[in-house]
Parts: C-alpha cells; sequence; structure tokens
C-alpha cells in the first residue's frame, strides 16, 4: 500500500491517499480490495504529486491537513482542482482551508465510508450501463435457460459470494477494456438448475461458459451501436482452489446475482488512458441477433 518508488498501472482504477493513520489506511485498504479498485498511498507531498501525475483513473482522492502549514495546504488544493473524482478532506488541527470541500473527520463508521466510495465508483461507468447489464442477463436467462426461475438483480459488491469456480472474459476497442467475471456456487447450481443440465461438474462448466459468452455478446451488440466496434475473447474457466493467476484488472462494475445464489456477475469497463467511455443514454437496448441458438448441452 506504501509507495516509495510509485508504481502506477494503466489498466487500473485508483483511491489516492495521503498520510492517512494506520487505522484509516487499513479501514481504505479493505475497502478498495473489496470494490475492486487499487489503492495507492504515500505520506509527502511530494510523492502525492508525483502519484497524481500518473493515474489516469482516479476513483477517490483522500488528503489529511493534519501535518500541513497554509501554504502547503493551498498548494496541494490547487494541484487537486482538476482531478475528475470526488475528494474527502481530512483536518483534525482545524486548520482553516479557503475551498468549497468540507473539511472534516474521518467517519467512525466503514459502512458510511465503503458507500461513499461505492457512489463514486458508480458514477465512473456511463449512464444506463446497470440497466444494460441487467436487461442483457434476463433476456438471456428468458431466451436461453427459461427454466431457471431466479432473476439476477443488483446486489452490494461487499455481500460475500460463496463459489467454486470463476469464468473471465474481457473485450476491448482502442483504448476502451471491458471485463466480466462469473461466478458460479456448484452445489446451487444442482439445486436450481433443470437436471438435463445438472449431469456432470464438466457440463455446468460448459453451459456457463456459453452463458458468459451469449451475455457478452449481448452486451456488445448493444455497446456497438454508439460506435465501440469491441473484439471480445474467449472465456477462460478458472477454479479458485487452483493456481492460476486470474489477472485481475482493477475496474468500476455493476454487480449482479439471483436469488438462488448460483451466479454471481461482476462487469464494469474502463478507458486506460483516462479518457471518456461510449455514451449509452441514446440507446434502446436489444438482444435482437445478439444471442444464437439455446445454449446446447454437450
Amino acid at each position: 500500500m506504501e509507495q516509495n518508488n510509485i508504481t502506477i498501472y494503466e489498466s487500473s482504477s485508483y483511491i489516492c491517499c495521503l498520510d492517512l493513520r494506520p487505522h484509516q489506511l487499513k479501514n481504505v485498504a479493505g475497502t478498495a480490495e473489496k470494490m475492486n479498485v487499487r489503492l495507492c498511498h504515500v505520506t509527502s507531498v511530494d510523492d502525492f504529486y508525483s502519484m497524481i501525475n500518473k493515474v489516469k483513473l482516479f476513483v477517490f482522492c483522500i488528503l489529511n491537513f493534519e501535518k500541513l502549514n497554509h501554504q502547503q495546504s493551498s498548494e496541494l488544493l490547487n494541484q487537486i482542482k482538476n482531478i475528475p473524482c470526488k475528494y474527502r478532506f481530512l483536518n483534525p488541527n482545524k486548520l482553516q482551508i479557503s475551498t468549497e470541500h468540507s473539511s472534516c473527520e474521518f467517519p467512525e463508521s466503514s459502512d458510511t465510508w465503503e458507500e461513499e466510495i461505492l457512489k463514486s465508483i458508480d458514477h465512473m461507468l456511463p449512464a444506463k450501463f446497470h440497466q444494460l447489464v441487467t436487461f442483457s442477463m434476463n433476456s438471456l436467462k428468458k431466451y436461453s435457460f427459461p427454466e431457471f426461475k431466479h432473476d439476477f438483480y443488483f446486489h452490494h459488491p461487499m455481500e460475500k459470494f460463496d463459489y467454486d469456480y470463476i469464468i473471465s472474459c474481457q473485450t476491448k476497442y482502442q483504448d476502451i477494456l471491458g471485463l466480466c467475471y462469473l461466478r458460479i456456487n456448484l452445489n446451487n447450481f444442482i439445486s436450481n438448475m433443470p437436471s438435463n443440465i445438472v449431469q456432470t461438474e464438466e457440463k455446468i462448466l460448459d453451459f456457463s461458459r456459453e452463458l458468459l459468452n451469449q451475455f457478452w455478446g449481448i452486451i456488445n451488440h448493444n455497446i456497438r451501436k454508439t460506435g465501440v466496434e469491441s473484439e471480445v475473447g474467449l472465456p477462460t474457466i478458472i477454479d479458485k482452489n487452483g493456481n492460476v493467476n486470474l489477472g485481475r484488472i482493477y475496474i468500476p462494475t455493476v454487480d449482479l446475482r439471483d436469488k438462488g445464489n448460483v451466479f454471481s456477475l461482476k462487469t464494469g469497463f474502463i478507458n486506460i488512458k483516462g479518457g471518456k467511455l461510449f455514451d449509452l443514454k441514446d440507446v434502446e437496448f436489444d438482444y435482437a441477433d445478439a444471442i444464437g441458438d439455446n445454449i446446447e448441452f454437450l
């Protein structure tokens, strides 16, 4: 977490922090891990300047002014005013700061803190992206496996989900990168799916891989209406107990789950250069020509 020689990864989103106390840093680090974004923490103003000059994708900034004099505080505020994210200023000594942002203490409630960061992450995704993800998964369910009785709904990313396998898939167009994780609970799958699917673990994974492939097809079918002609990779299955490195990409995501806790789905996009994403506000969603034949069971 502490960055002396600061390394910033291009395809990651960051919570950027200056001189947090140990308990504050532990709190924010846990939130960053659960929300699939990176944390970069430094203790000097010079290192903070170096950090923000390298980061392209800002989720949130937290700055502690406790050890800074008035001149240092003013210079720091001037440096960060163009960072495209929300800030939290920590100022236990009540140093007077001339700024539109209120100086405040670090919240004692972790729930309050996590919700504040979560709202910032949501704002990084395009308008209507949440609706597109939900439309795509529930349309696919209705078309390809109507026997499954549970609809998909948004769930809080901090909620625990027990799973046995992850299937991942990526898509890319110029500087725009998309990522999807489908997590599968085998026991819940067996309890909630019809018997023609639940025959062997291999068939369950084949079904789930094709499910993710077709979901990604609906997502990209609708995104192409904005002029983004993305290329989609093949889904990769990973045993959570295996030694395969998933190769996580730390980006804001929309999280879906079904009420039977069979699947948990994380889907997100970033522009790795910090530029704009696609604009969905005028797009009418559909799945015509995006879904192939019903998912087959090999």
